[in-house]
């Protein structure tokens, strides 16, 4: 997914409203949880920016309705910073779901810092001028 303000899409082209966005981050932490085969009771997630307000939306009933607790990374996408994911990831630090731009979650697959084939697109940001 790539990450810009504008209107968020599907992959589809179907405009997203700030409520769909927060369905499809559950769809995707739903995924997980029902498919990892752990019996940890909480999940730790590595986030940027630009989803928090959809996320922040959905984390309370998520915890509710699955009894997992989510504990939130939050730091950019890119960058030199030392909180920036790709940084966190790179420094040995685990996340169980990792939420960013696509371009930068190809290069972690590539480093072998997120298995590969468990990629969920959530959204696609375009600008209309």
């Amino acid at each position: 997914m790539s990450l810009f303000r504008g209107t968020s899409l599907l992959s589809n082209g179907t405009k997203l409203g700030h409520r769909h966005l927060a369905v499809a981050i559950v769809a995707a932490l739903v995924s997980f949880a029902s498919g990892s085969g752990q019996n940890a009771p909480s999940l730790k997630v590595m986030i940027s920016g630009g989803f928090r307000a959809a996320y922040q939306e959905l984390v309370p009933e998520f915890e509710r309705k699955t009894g997992y607790a989510i504990v939130t990374a939050y730091g950019a996408s890119i960058g030199n910073a030392p909180n920036a994911i790709p940084n966190r990831l790179q420094s040995g630090e685990s996340a169980d779901v990792v939420i960013l731009a696509s371009s930068v979650l190809e290069e972690l697959v590539k480093n072998r810092k997120v298995i590969p084939g468990t990629r969920v697109d959530l959204a696609r940001s375009v600008i209309f001028g």
